[in-house]
Protein backbone atom coordinates (compact mmCIF):
# COMPACT_ATOMS: atom_id res chain seq x y z
CA UNK A 1 0.00 0.00 0.00
CA UNK A 2 1.48 3.25 -1.11
CA UNK A 3 0.65 6.80 0.21
CA UNK A 4 -1.04 9.28 -1.93
CA UNK A 5 -1.23 12.73 -0.84
CA UNK A 6 -4.97 14.10 -1.51
CA UNK A 7 -5.24 17.95 -1.61
CA UNK A 8 -7.53 18.84 0.95
CA UNK A 9 -9.25 21.79 -1.26
CA UNK A 10 -10.31 18.48 -3.27
CA UNK A 11 -11.85 17.55 -0.32
CA UNK A 12 -13.91 20.58 0.87
CA UNK A 13 -11.70 22.46 2.77
CA UNK A 14 -10.67 26.18 2.11
CA UNK A 15 -7.52 27.71 2.70
CA UNK A 16 -7.15 30.01 5.35
CA UNK A 17 -4.35 32.00 6.59
CA UNK A 18 -4.05 32.39 10.25
CA UNK A 19 -0.93 34.73 11.72
CA UNK A 20 1.36 32.78 14.61
CA UNK A 21 -0.28 35.03 17.06
CA UNK A 22 -3.58 33.66 16.20
CA UNK A 23 -1.86 30.18 16.20
CA UNK A 24 -0.34 30.99 19.31
CA UNK A 25 -3.71 31.65 20.88
CA UNK A 26 -5.76 28.77 19.39
CA UNK A 27 -2.71 26.31 20.56
CA UNK A 28 -0.66 26.97 23.66
CA UNK A 29 0.85 23.87 24.03
CA UNK A 30 2.09 23.99 19.98
CA UNK A 31 6.16 24.90 19.99
CA UNK A 32 6.80 27.08 16.84
CA UNK A 33 10.61 27.61 15.19
CA UNK A 34 11.81 28.74 13.06
CA UNK A 35 11.84 26.42 10.01
CA UNK A 36 8.01 25.03 9.81
CA UNK A 37 5.57 26.59 7.54
CA UNK A 38 1.89 26.32 8.41
CA UNK A 39 -0.86 25.98 5.82
CA UNK A 40 -4.60 26.06 7.47
CA UNK A 41 -7.45 24.62 5.78
CA UNK A 42 -11.13 24.54 7.32
CA UNK A 43 -14.49 23.34 6.91
CA UNK A 44 -17.40 24.01 9.04
CA UNK A 45 -16.48 21.94 11.57
CA UNK A 46 -12.84 21.13 11.64
CA UNK A 47 -9.27 23.04 11.08
CA UNK A 48 -6.58 21.33 9.04
CA UNK A 49 -3.01 21.97 9.80
CA UNK A 50 0.02 20.95 7.56
CA UNK A 51 3.25 21.81 8.98
CA UNK A 52 6.19 21.41 6.40
CA UNK A 53 9.63 23.05 6.28
CA UNK A 54 9.58 26.50 4.79
CA UNK A 55 12.33 27.93 2.37
CA UNK A 56 15.02 28.89 4.81
CA UNK A 57 14.77 25.15 6.20
CA UNK A 58 15.13 23.92 3.01
CA UNK A 59 18.23 26.49 2.30
CA UNK A 60 19.92 25.40 5.23
CA UNK A 61 19.07 21.16 4.28
CA UNK A 62 20.73 22.04 1.04
CA UNK A 63 23.59 23.92 2.35
CA UNK A 64 24.25 20.62 4.96
CA UNK A 65 23.71 18.04 2.94
CA UNK A 66 27.71 17.54 2.00
CA UNK A 67 28.28 17.18 5.37
CA UNK A 68 25.46 14.46 5.78
CA UNK A 69 27.40 12.44 3.10
CA UNK A 70 30.73 12.97 4.69
CA UNK A 71 29.42 12.06 8.43
CA UNK A 72 27.14 8.89 7.30
CA UNK A 73 29.79 7.86 4.63
CA UNK A 74 29.12 6.78 0.84
CA UNK A 75 28.10 3.30 2.12
CA UNK A 76 24.93 4.71 3.11
CA UNK A 77 23.92 6.03 -0.04
CA UNK A 78 20.91 4.83 -0.19
CA UNK A 79 19.01 6.31 3.21
CA UNK A 80 20.55 9.60 1.99
CA UNK A 81 19.11 9.61 -1.10
CA UNK A 82 15.49 8.69 0.51
CA UNK A 83 15.77 11.20 3.35
CA UNK A 84 16.86 14.03 0.43
CA UNK A 85 13.91 13.01 -1.31
CA UNK A 86 11.19 12.90 1.45
CA UNK A 87 12.68 15.94 2.61
CA UNK A 88 12.26 17.78 -0.89
CA UNK A 89 8.61 16.62 -1.69
CA UNK A 90 6.98 16.69 2.15
CA UNK A 91 3.21 16.28 1.00
CA UNK A 92 4.28 13.77 -1.69
CA UNK A 93 5.73 11.03 0.48
CA UNK A 94 4.05 11.65 3.12
CA UNK A 95 6.89 12.94 5.45
CA UNK A 96 5.05 16.42 6.93
CA UNK A 97 2.76 16.53 10.01
CA UNK A 98 -0.97 17.05 9.82
CA UNK A 99 -3.46 18.09 12.91
CA UNK A 100 -7.37 17.79 12.76
CA UNK A 101 -9.05 20.28 14.95
CA UNK A 102 -12.62 20.15 16.05
CA UNK A 103 -14.51 23.19 16.49
CA UNK A 104 -15.33 22.24 19.92
CA UNK A 105 -11.85 21.53 20.88
CA UNK A 106 -10.57 24.44 20.49
CA UNK A 107 -11.30 28.52 21.75
CA UNK A 108 -14.68 28.69 19.78
CA UNK A 109 -15.07 32.57 19.75
CA UNK A 110 -11.75 32.11 17.27
CA UNK A 111 -12.56 29.50 15.41
CA UNK A 112 -15.90 31.44 14.50
CA UNK A 113 -14.40 34.44 13.86
CA UNK A 114 -12.32 32.42 11.15
CA UNK A 115 -14.72 30.57 9.59
CA UNK A 116 -16.37 34.56 9.10
CA UNK A 117 -13.31 35.62 7.26
CA UNK A 118 -13.70 32.34 4.68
Amino acid sequence: MTYKYVDPLIQGYKKVKITRKQHKELFENDNLNWATKLEYYIRSDQLLIHKTTNWLGMLLFTLLLPFMVLWQGIANWGEIKQEIKQQYNEKETGSFIQHVCWASKIHYKIFKKLMKEV
